[in-house]
């Protein structure tokens, strides 16, 4: 992060942040599931929000016990490759052991190497291949896991 690049904030979601949140998913996501953002948000599971002027970027996780799970983590275009993914993730880590899970999974298009490539700098490994996971591109899909400890 440079001198002009205003620092970021992480809190919790609130629902008056849905609107501009539902924008960012529409903006970054192949297959946004705006009731999925919804229901984490309205307090079915965490929903972290990277903060500059405004929301730049969400993490939904559900932390259920010893496996927690990532269905969305978006980031505005504009906003990428300035560590804010990097932050967002490492606080659902933090939060998923501090609640006594073991491990993080995420989905990710198995063509996607993007995600693949960010996932996989951050610790993730392939746990398997999922057929069909997607509508989008092959509908392949990629369960990826990482230790919470």
């Amino acid at each position: 992060m440079t001198d002009a690049t205003p620092a970021v904030r992480i809190r919790s979601a609130r629902e008056s942040d849905l609107p501009v949140l539902r924008s960012i998913q529409h903006r970054t996501l192949a297959e946004p599931a705006p009731d999925v953002l919804t229901a984490i948000v309205g307090g079915a599971g965490l929903a972290l929000v990277a903060v500059r002027a405004q929301p730049v970027g969400y993490v939904l996780a559900l932390t259920p016990g010893k496996l927690a799970y990532v269905p969305e983590l978006a980031v505005v275009p504009a906003h990428q490759r300035n560590g804010i993914g990097t932050q967002l993730l490492e606080r659902v880590v933090q939060r998923a052991g501090a609640d006594g899970a073991r491990q993080l999974r995420v989905t990710v298009h198995a063509d996607d190497e993007s995600a693949r490539r960010f996932y996989r700098d951050r610790g993730f490994d392939i746990e398997k291949r999922l057929p069909e996971q997607f509508d989008a591109g092959s509908g392949v899909g990629l369960l990826l896991v990482r230790d919470c400890g």
